[in-house]
């Protein structure tokens, strides 16, 4: 009777154990969104059309928007978290140097994935508390690339393409949180990121008096993307 006894009792302890871990096992654990405002988005790449030896250059400045969603886990002190990030797409103000006669612009968009940490330590300003964002991220960055350009001279040629470029990315990010209830948290700052993408040897379209022919033959070199801007987010908290 006594063993069983003792039995039952180490049975209790550790299904209260388990069962403890099992209903806490999501403190910490918060899902977000994210918008974010680039103020400079830049793209420089370098490009040689190889059947023509037309060679071209992007060196574009310009802003952009842009949405994140993240799943992380809150350690109070730091946070940890994986994430998506989509950059709309923005139009250059200047035409690729080798097709400068053209009127159309270069455009381009992308998403990077990435895993970050923050280092997130309390402070007060003027009597109201918050937590502060130090932190860094990297990951991977996909990024499209479209070009449609016309000539208006006689013949109406076009030279266009629609490709996209892999690479890394890697930034860092600062600002604040402040937390609304136990649930629900806003945070706000800057972050600024770098891309650069592998050389790549892309497909066009060249068309003359409406005759279109595809063509394998554009490399694409030192491509890399910097992008400065603000972000602001809120936060479910388990």
């Amino acid at each position: 009777m006594r063993k069983f006894s003792k039995f039952s009792a180490i049975a209790v302890l550790v299904s209260s154990i388990v069962s403890s871990a099992c209903a806490n096992w999501y403190d910490g654990v918060f899902v977000g969104a994210e918008a974010n405002y680039n103020i400079k988005s830049k793209l420089k790449a370098h490009y040689n059309v190889q059947i023509t030896n037309a060679v071209g250059d992007f060196d574009t400045d310009n802003g952009q928007f842009g949405l994140g969603l993240k799943v992380g886990y809150d350690l109070d002190f730091m946070r940890v978290y994986g994430a998506i990030n989509h950059n709309f797409e923005t139009k250059s103000d200047s035409a690729i140097s080798a097709y400068s006669s053209f009127d159309e612009k270069p455009k381009w968009s992308g998403n990077d994935f990435i895993l970050g940490a923050d280092w997130t330590p309390k402070f007060s300003l003027g009597g109201v508390d918050f937590k502060g964002i130090l932190g860094a991220y990297g990951g991977l960055s996909y990024l499209d690339l479209k070009y449609n350009a016309v000539n208006n001279a006689p013949g109406g040629d076009t030279f266009k393409f629609d490709s996209s470029l892999d690479g890394f990315v890697y930034g860092a990010k600062f600002g604040a949180i402040y937390e609304l209830n136990k649930m629900g948290e806003v945070e706000f700052g800057f972050k600024f990121d770098n891309a650069k993408y592998g050389n790549e040897n892309l497909s066009f379209v060249v068309c003359n008096y409406g005759n279109c022919t595809t063509i394998n033959g554009m490399e694409v070199s030192n491509a890399k993307r910097t992008n400065l801007g603000l972000f602001v987010g809120y936060n479910y908290k388990f």
